[in-house]
């Protein structure tokens, strides 16, 4: 059975007021910054017709890898099989400061650099997103995405969503005849599968 996107949403906002030691005879000022919009299903401009979500925990210098073409499964038993990343939302859910999640990839666009990386401090969020073009997956060269506990304590916890455009399962499952099945259920736990301690 394929997945079929029924339509998906993604809104963000931020307000508020300042004033200053003379707001009596000043009026505050206000600000406002905020973005919505719909995801239709589709492989065009602002469609994706593949979500995947998860949470997993990891273990002090633990790490989860996800790869986004070719061994993860959703809950239909589908492989990701990205071609192009589209959003891709991670939140630490983590309730201890020092648990910070650094996010690191092998080539998907989203950051560039040398040593690139994004950093999520606990209780905060990630969002980073090009809905019109996307960025390009490269099965064995651009195409996972890792995520690291560098903080000092155990028990780092997360949340992840990703929205894309899936290439056609039938004519790629035969490069991936060997692909092992991984814990990909939307919102299901996982684990690191390597720690160390101090």
């Amino acid at each position: 059975m394929s997945q079929k996107v029924i339509n998906a949403g993604l809104s963000i906002s931020m307000s508020g007021s300042i004033s200053d030691d003379f707001s009596l005879h000043v009026p505050n000022s206000g600000f406002s910054i905020s973005n919505s919009l719909t995801l239709s299903n589709g492989v065009g401009d602002n469609q994706v017709n593949y979500i995947w979500a998860k949470e997993g925990k990891m273990g002090k210098s633990g790490s989860n890898t996800i790869d986004v073409y070719g061994t993860e499964e959703d809950i239909y038993g589908n492989l990701m099989l990205l071609s192009t990343l589209k959003v891709l939302i991670i939140k630490n859910t983590s309730t201890d400061k020092y648990s910070v999640l650094r996010v690191t990839t092998n080539g998907i666009g989203f950051i560039t650099g040398t040593t690139p990386y994004l950093e999520v401090r606990p209780g905060s969020f990630t969002v980073v997103s090009s809905v019109l073009d996307g960025w390009e997956v490269t099965a064995g060269s651009a195409d996972t995405i890792t995520i690291t506990n560098i903080g000092t304590e155990d028990g780092a916890t997360y949340e992840l969503m990703i929205a894309g455009v899936k290439i056609d399962e039938s004519s790629s499952l035969s490069s991936f005849s060997s692909a092992s099945s991984s814990s990909s259920s939307p919102l299901k736990s996982s684990s690191s599968s390597s720690s160390s301690s101090s």
